[in-house]
This record gives C-alpha cells, structure tokens and sequence, in this order.
C-alpha cells in the first residue's frame, strides 16, 4: 500500500483492498472516470434544482442510447429499429398529460375512461368476434357523419342483410335499388312508385 507519482502530473493512491475516505462532504473538482463497478447507497442528485446537467447512459450498440436533456427538459430513448426500447414489465404507467406516438400504438387491451376522440386521414376499425357501438346517453344517442352535409354512408356488403331493431325516421328521400321488407306498419307521408307493386 503506498502512495506514489507513476507519470508526469500523476499521483497514485494503491491499496491491497480498499481506500476509505471519511468526511461530511468529499469535492471533487475535475472529470471523475469510475473503470470499476460503482455502489450508491444514498440519494443521487444530477446538477441543482434550475441547473440540471444532461444523463447519458450508452447502449451495447454505438448511436444507441438513454438521454435526459436538462436544457430541453426531455427524456430521449435511441434505440434500435423495430427492438423493443421501453420495457414495463410490471406496474402501471401514468400521464398527466398527453401522449404523442408518431408510430403505431399495438395496444392488447384499451380501457378509456375519459374523453375519447380520434382525428385522422383514414381510420379503419376490424373486428373478429363481436363489434359493439352504444350510448347510454338516450338523448344524444348516437350519430354518424353529421359534421358535413352531403357525405355518403355505405351500410352492409353485396350480400348482408341490415336490421333496424326500432322504429326508423327518414327525413330525407328513400332511393332502393331492390325490395325492402316491412314487418310493421310504413307511415310514408308521400310515396312515388316508378315500378310496378305487388300487395
């Protein structure tokens, strides 16, 4: 164990096992290159509150890395394509506020409890099993393409048969390109028949 100048500018401090220093605040002014394994058993502060300083913690592959950028006040992961860069693998993950993904959100199973609105180019929305729209609401209920007037609605393939459980109001015109089939009674205030009728 000894201490010594191994280089021009360089002091050693060489122990068999460990060198212990003691006191209530150690400053270290200059670059700190740790080669070894580093335990912290207390709290670890990055820069002051106002003055943060950026955390870079680098990856097994080069360009690749966990970023907190004080200045931008972000946390930035680079990882590789397609790979997995975030990992939960348990607890719950909280916003407060909101969630930008530019890519495609895979999401096994989606519980919204708040407001729920989708703006887009295209939206396509398939479904296996069963697919369900209601509203609990029975004043509001439920409406579909009443933002713009004169926008076309296609119900049902070639083949598909289309039921409406409850009564049915048309305020505009009735074009049918084949028969329709009245269980009830059809109140129709004006009728314009082109063909022929069959009672």
């Amino acid at each position: 164990t000894y201490i010594h100048q191994s280089a021009d500018g360089v002091l050693d401090l060489v122990s068999d096992t460990e060198i212990e220093i003691n006191a209530t605040t150690i400053d270290v002014n200059g670059a700190l290159d740790l080669s070894g394994n580093a335990q912290l058993s207390g709290t670890v502060t990055v820069g002051a509150d106002g003055s943060g300083t950026d955390v870079i913690f680098y990856s097994g592959t080069a360009g690749d890395n966990f970023t907190w950028d004080a200045s931008e006040e972000k946390l930035t992961i680079t990882g590789t394509n397609a790979a997995t860069a975030l990992d939960v693998a348990d607890g719950n993950v909280t916003i407060a506020d909101d969630l930008a993904v530019d890519g495609t959100s895979n999401l096994d199973n989606t519980d919204i409890d708040g407001t729920f609105a989708v703006d887009g180019t295209t939206i396509s929305l398939d479904a296996t099993t069963s697919f369900n729209i209601d509203n609990t609401n029975t004043s509001n209920g439920v409406t579909i393409n009443t933002a713009t007037s004169g926008g076309p609605i296609s119900i049902g393939h070639t083949t598909s048969e289309t039921t409406v459980n409850d009564n049915l109001v048309v305020t505009g015109d009735i074009d049918l390109a084949g028969s329709i089939d009245v269980d009830g009674t059809a109140n129709l205030d004006a009728v314009d028949i082109d063909g022929a009728v069959q009672a």
